[in-house]
């Protein structure tokens, strides 16, 4: 076999392997358990990415009112899915790390005020766009889909189509 077979057989696998390579890793970083305070971090990341997220779908040029309509729905839906795992998790802690928990991200919630330049950008799409009052409200208490009691108790039947009221 020349060495120029080698080189194209390595290239190869190498194209068809890392992407599988890459998504075993998603998957095992995913699964890991995480402690209280990667938890309660870990929330308040998604929250802040999707204050973010808004921010940058409407800085995207020559973006269609219906583009940005359906890129907050999808930014929502994916970080509600993210949310829901973690909230199993949250469910298998112990009572006093729920509550670290808990603490974690309220602490982390509080530093997002009414002076951050990204909640500032976040509440002038609600003049931007006021058909998507319900949508971008949402945002604000997203944390919630961690927390199935609080979600099952504000809004049930979103409990109820992600499969948590039982």
């Amino acid at each position: 076999m020349s060495s120029f077979s080698l080189i194209v057989i390595v290239i190869i696998l190498g194209v068809f392997t890392v992407p599988f390579i890459r998504r075993y890793q998603k998957k095992k970083k995913a699964q890991r358990v995480r402690t209280p305070l990667e938890w309660g971090t870990e929330v308040y990341e998604l929250y802040r990415s999707g204050l973010i997220g808004i921010q940058e779908i409407q800085q995207l040029e020559n973006i269609t009112q219906e583009d940005i309509d359906h890129g907050v729905v999808r930014l929502k839906d994916k970080i509600v899915k993210q949310l829901v795992f973690l909230g199993h998790q949250y469910n298998s802690f112990s009572k006093s790390d729920q509550e670290l928990a808990q603490t974690i991200l309220n602490q982390s919630l509080a530093t997002t005020n009414d002076d951050d330049p990204v909640f500032q950008s976040y509440l002038k799409t609600f003049e931007r766009h006021p058909h998507l009052d319900e949508e971008l409200e949402s945002f604000r208490s997203i944390t919630n889909y961690a927390f199935f009691d609080r979600l099952k108790i504000q809004n049930p039947e979103e409990a109820k189509r992600l499969g948590l009221s039982e």
